[in-house]
């Protein structure tokens, strides 16, 4: 297990194992994972991102709400999405003014968790069990790792080789693909996401990510 060029940081001594043993277990480059967990989290298990408009869209609304609400995770009663804007306001650009923000503000659900930031219902998708709080855990990773390996090999099986694979893996893993928006490695919406990852990858092993 080699240690990047820029040293070991925050909590990647805990980190880089778990990632290592991902990495096999997924066979995906642990170059590659060690710098896409440099982006998500900068090595810090305790990263945390509560996501208000995911949460009205995909997790309190009333398509959506039902499911979530059974979830041992779901917040009952106590502060709104509003409340919450109130108390960051750094972020006051998400609230969208027509928007109703009125309900309960699921910050344990609608968020994303520990070194590679990986969303609490992503997590479960993936055949997580655990409470959200534990994806702080250091073999946490392994979920993000196991989601990008794939969303690659996905890409693969369509036909696109190596590098084109590895872009629109890293596309979707931050973006998604909803209507195909990322499946086209010339054409990716989230393009300066892949883009932040080779510089990633470059500040760690001293090469390009992409041949």
């Amino acid at each position: 297990m080699v240690t990047p060029l820029i040293g070991a940081l925050n909590d990647f001594a805990a980190i880089a194992p778990e990632l290592a043993a991902a990495a096999l277990e997924f066979e995906l480059p642990y170059a590659l994972v060690v710098a896409q967990c440099l982006q998500e989290s900068s090595w810090k298990l305790s990263g945390y991102r509560y996501e208000p408009s995911y949460d009205r869209r995909l997790i309190s609304s009333t398509k959506s709400g039902p499911t979530w609400a059974l979830d041992p995770a779901w917040i009952k009663s106590g502060p709104t999405a509003a409340d919450w804007f109130l108390y960051n306001k750094s972020r006051s650009k998400e609230q969208t003014p027509d928007k109703d923000w009125s309900f309960v503000a699921q910050t344990r659900i609608a968020a994303s968790w520990g070194g590679m930031q990986l969303m609490y219902p992503t997590a479960v998708g993936l055949g997580y069990k655990g409470p959200p709080e534990d994806l702080l855990k250091p073999q946490s990773v392994r979920l993000g790792v196991k989601l990008l390996a794939g969303l690659i090999a996905g890409a693969k099986k369509k036909g696109f080789k190596n590098d084109d694979a590895i872009a629109i893996g890293l596309a979707q893993y931050n973006g998604g693909n909803a209507l195909g928006r990322n499946s086209d490695p010339k054409n990716l919406a989230n393009i300066e996401y892949v883009r932040t990852i080779g510089a990633r990858y470059r500040k760690c092993w001293g090469k390009e990510l992409f041949t």
